[in-house]
């Protein structure tokens, strides 16, 4: 039997790295991981899912509603930016030398 190439052990290896991780993210996430395979590596996802965990460890850690739920179990429903301001930092302008868009945004005050 012909033996793998070696970008081909790593992309396997990695992609056991992620579904791993994947498994300590909400259950939605993993959504994002199929849409996103096609079209970036191995390691970009894993970084991905590395972030994602970050900030949903914070969220967990710091918003006394989450405090109560484990993370796999987060509800998609309540994912908005007004949930999470008591957590985050609101934008209440923007930067000086920053363009607006052509709308406003509602939390642009």
């Amino acid at each position: 039997m012909k033996e793998k190439a070696y970008h081909e052990k790593i992309n396997i290896e990695n992609e056991l790295k992620l579904r791993e991780i994947i498994k300590s993210l909400p259950y939605f996430c993993k959504d994002f991981f199929i849409g996103i395979e096609p079209t970036t590596s191995s390691r970009t996802r894993i970084a991905y899912a590395y972030d994602l965990r970050v900030f949903f460890e914070y969220i967990h850690d710091n918003n006394p509603i989450y405090q109560k739920i484990e993370l796999p179990d987060f509800p998609l429903m309540h994912m908005t930016l007004a949930f999470f301001s008591p957590s985050c930092t609101r934008i209440t302008q923007p930067a000086k030398n920053m363009k607006l868009p052509a709308y406003r945004f509602p939390f642009w005050t």
